[in-house]
């Protein structure tokens, strides 16, 4: 018997052609499948290639007998059942170390363009707004010696601040690694960071570990950026 393979999403031609040897059924969409579509295509496969948007929850692997493998092409996995899966005999495998430098670039580039305004004065360019040549309003705010507070300090929290050194910025950071230098704090680092910057994976503790309370701690001026789960933020 053939081995298949569910893809969820679309991906690169090079990818593809890995599974030349299994039987693939391929969303080439670009678009998630919805709830109805999992439970009903995941029924007959051995393996499924997915990304966070998929619902794999207790419910949607039930369907899924033959189901060995779920290689979820990403670094967070709170979209997936594991300990059910665990229980039911089958493989649950990420990507930690891929996306890592990549939305590390995302999150400096959401920084900058946050602190000088670019989204904005693009947008008032493009609309043809007098205002778009006011250099008050598009003043923004130096990143240039600024505080990073970095919440999570991982792989990705870790290339953030590698990149926040070519800024000569000071970098405190807030996780489980309270023996490293730089370590605060929660409630420090937003009290005192000008820029916060998070990279926590989405679990019952960190379930909108920001909310009102977080909020109203932080700088009146402070740029916060979540390349997180959204979840995360209340």
């Amino acid at each position: 018997m053939k081995i298949k393979v569910l893809v969820t999403k679309k991906i690169d031609e090079d990818a593809l052609r890995l599974l030349r040897d299994f039987e693939v059924d391929y969303n080439d969409s670009g678009k998630p499948l919805s709830r109805e579509e999992l439970l009903e295509r995941i029924r007959d496969v051995h393996a499924v290639l997915s990304v966070p948007a998929d619902d794999l929850s207790r419910e949607v692997l039930e369907r899924a007998e033959n189901l060995r493998v779920i290689a979820q092409k990403a670094t967070g996995y709170d979209n997936i059942d594991v300990k059910f899966a665990t229980e039911r005999g089958i493989i649950v495998t990420n990507t930690p170390d891929a996306p890592a430098e990549a939305t590390a670039d995302l999150t400096f580039g959401l920084m900058i363009a946050c602190a000088r305004k670019i989204a904005m004065g693009d947008k008032y360019l493009r609309e043809g707004r007098e205002e778009a040549w006011n250099e008050n309003i598009f003043m923004g705010k130096d990143i240039y010696g600024a505080t990073l507070g970095i919440v999570g300090f991982g792989r990705i929290g870790r290339a953030v601040a590698r990149r926040a050194k070519g800024f000569n910025m000071k970098v405190i950071h807030y996780s489980r690694r309270r023996d490293e230098e730089g370590f605060v704090e929660f409630d420090e680092l937003l009290e005192t960071a000008d820029f916060i910057s998070v990279h926590v994976p989405l679990t019952e503790e960190t379930y909108h570990m920001f909310s009102r309370r977080e909020f109203e701690k932080m700088k009146n001026d402070a740029i916060f950026v979540n390349t997180s789960r959204g979840k995360v933020v209340d």
